[in-house]
């Protein structure tokens, strides 16, 4: 019985659905504990705000807006045994 798991290449414009990315999106590495890797994709310059659910009705900021200075970003999060949900958007 092998334990390696190899992880999926990170989201690029090249293997998204669709094609290029035309607005954020999350896409959240299956957690090995300690730590929950959330790939982030964006709009290079665009301010976005990544915000954080435990409930899917509640939804809280997650830290402060950012303006995305790549289109493929990494985030590293503390995994716990409580179901997290990620949203990001697009600031106007």
């Amino acid at each position: 019985m092998s334990l390696v798991h190899t992880l999926p290449d990170p989201p690029t414009a090249s293997n998204l659905p669709g094609g290029y990315a035309t607005g954020p999106r999350v896409l959240i590495d299956r957690p090995f504990l300690p730590t929950l890797r959330v790939h982030l994709s964006t709009v290079l310059g665009s301010t976005n705000s990544l915000e954080i659910s435990r409930d899917l009705k509640t939804w809280s900021a997650l830290g402060e807006p950012f303006v995305a200075q790549d289109e493929q970003l990494v985030e590293k999060f503390p995994a716990d045994s409580e179901t997290k949900s990620f949203r990001i958007h697009q600031n106007r």
